[in-house]
């Protein structure tokens, strides 16, 4: 079985946040493309705002998650059984 520590586990949905948060931010970019986006000019993804919107929910996503397990970590810390 693999474990993995707090601080690698925290690390890592960290960066999967940021990730989407790149790639939200590059959806929106104007950028050439065949079709226009909902919001009227042509940007790096033509399915923008709802691709940006789906990203930055998924960044929430883990950012949430990375919140509650190092609360987690924490109450364990501080009232060890």
């Amino acid at each position: 079985m693999i474990t993995v520590t707090a601080s690698t586990r925290s690390t890592v949905l960290f960066f999967v946040m940021l990730v989407l948060i790149g790639l939200a931010i590059s959806t929106a970019l104007p950028f050439y493309a065949a079709r226009v986006n909902d919001l009227g000019y042509h940007s790096f993804c033509p399915f923008a705002p709802w691709s940006t919107l789906g990203l930055l929910l998924g960044a929430g996503l883990a950012w949430s998650i990375r919140q509650y397990l190092d609360d987690q970590v924490k109450r364990d810390r501080a009232n060890p059984s």
